[in-house]
């Protein structure tokens, strides 16, 4: 039973350590303030027009939105959120004049272990370096050659009185040879850097698609009447299809609402071939904030 419960708790720990929730930030178009709650927790202490609720562990969501005018009746929806999915919820009055929500289908949200950043970021690898010596000596012995003769000649002659003495010595000393020690010392030298590894294309693209292309993929997004409609049709385009700046500029530009257009810079971001220019997006915003948030976006990639 003890160890029963000891493997229970180790997985409840392991499940929750490695929990992909999901996250939701909800405007309203009018700017009325409200308090979101989620699943009866309270997101925000103030009142506010846009609120966010990240690391939301259940895929059954259960919003409530409770207005500061007391005279409009809560908000209540029940959604389906995918586990590592961000979505944008637009909160706006229909025909009748009662607050409904329209949620886009969201987009993977960008996480990063200790690992895949270690992996990104190699640790530089000090130089080595090797020496080899080849000595060469060669060495003659001193050896002394000395040569000595000597002759000794005594001639008498008795008759003549002639008395004749001769010595004859010679010495020839050789003086030593020099003996002679030569030393050659060669030096290989290997040095080895950091690693600097190649820049890839994160994006994996190489070219935008053509303009026949994207006139019938702005004209098929165009046909259809509802935002969510249109968000599915572009996320199934870029799911197998490439762009440029100005392709997810002119995307942006068929969705009525600035919630809408975040969603699909965010989109499309992965897919964009020229990644330098994206700041260019920036410019299809009417709000300063849809700019902050996808600077934060852009940031965490």
């Amino acid at each position: 039973m003890k160890k029963l419960l000891t493997t229970s708790l180790l997985l409840a720990s392991y499940l929750s350590l490695y929990a992909q929730g999901s996250n939701v930030t909800i405007y309203t178009e009018e700017g009325a303030k409200f308090t979101l709650y989620v699943n009866g927790e309270k997101m925000n202490n103030y009142p506010d027009t846009r609120v966010a609720a990240v690391d939301i562990v259940s895929e059954v969501v259960r919003l409530k939105l409770v207005f500061v005018d007391e005279q409009t009746p809560p908000l209540t929806k029940t959604v389906m959120f995918e586990p590592n999915m961000e979505y944008n919820a637009l909160i706006k009055k229909n025909k009748k004049g009662k607050y409904v929500m329209r949620s886009d289908l969201g987009t993977p949200i960008q996480r990063q272990s200790i690992a895949e950043k270690q992996n990104m970021e190699p640790a530089a690898q000090p130089s080595t370096q090797t020496q080899e010596t080849i000595t060469t000596t060669s060495t003659t012995t001193t050896v002394p050659n000395e040569i000595s003769t000597g002759v000794d000649m005594n001639i008498s002659e008795s008759t003549t009185g002639v008395n004749v003495s001769m010595n004859v010595s010679i010495n020839d000393n050789i003086s030593a040879i020099e003996s002679t020690s030569s030393e050659t010392t060669v030096t290989t030298t290997s040095t080895s850097s950091s690693y600097d590894s190649e820049q890839k294309d994160v994006t994996g693209c190489t070219s935008a698609m053509m303009a026949s292309k994207y006139d019938k993929v702005k004209e098929s997004i165009s046909s259809k009447p509802f935002a969510d409609e249109k968000m599915i049709v572009a996320k199934q385009v870029l799911k197998s299809t490439c762009v440029s700046v100005d392709q997810v500029i002119g995307l942006m530009g068929l969705f009525t609402y600035e919630e809408e257009k975040l969603a699909l810079a965010k989109l499309a971001y992965a897919k964009t071939i020229n990644q330098d220019d994206y700041y260019q997006v920036n410019d299809a915003f009417t709000y300063s904030d849809s700019i902050e948030q996808l600077d934060a976006f852009l940031s965490s990639q």
